[in-house]
């Protein structure tokens, strides 16, 4: 991503102090980094301006990061975003449940903030180079379709 786009982080936290290390990481790289303290906060802030990341920091008393991640993977608009689940649950049940969620990964904590930083860099590069792809691809137009009379019935 280049010129002066920012790449923006949403992390999503009922924790504002527990939060911090996170803010502190992804700040430090140079991401725009905001917070929403509920996944409802997090679907609106999402659809309204869909971030290129999402961080959900799951406490063992906060709002259910699986949960969350599944909501904003039904919301078609923000459904491809790379979501991270940053979790103190780290057996192996939490982590499939997480990763089952839709999550594209799941970092236990406390976590070593040079393999988040890797993790969220390579995240977003795939997802840029998906991006890049798909802009390349060549698209139809009407026509060049050709309708047969089975599919005519189908209609």
């Amino acid at each position: 991503m280049g010129g002066k786009y920012k790449i923006r982080v949403l992390v999503v936290s009922e924790d504002e102090v527990g939060v911090e290390p996170l803010f502190y990481c992804l700040n430090k790289e140079g991401y725009r980094v905001f917070r929403a303290g509920t996944g409802e906060e997090a679907v609106h802030l999402a659809t309204a301006e869909p971030p290129d990341l999402i961080v959900l920091d799951q406490m063992p008393s906060a709002t259910d990061g699986p949960k969350v991640c599944r909501r904003l993977r039904r919301e078609e608009n923000i459904s491809a975003i790379p979501i991270i689940i940053v979790s103190v649950r780290n057996n192996e049940e939490d982590i499939v449940a997480g990763l089952e969620s839709g999550a594209d990964d799941y970092i236990t904590k406390p976590f070593n903030s040079e393999i988040l930083r890797i993790r969220v860099v390579n995240l977003i590069h795939s997802r840029e180079n998906l991006r890049k792809r798909f802009l390349k691809e060549v698209y139809l137009t009407p026509k060049e379709i050709t309708v047969t009379s089975c599919d005519e019935q189908f209609l």
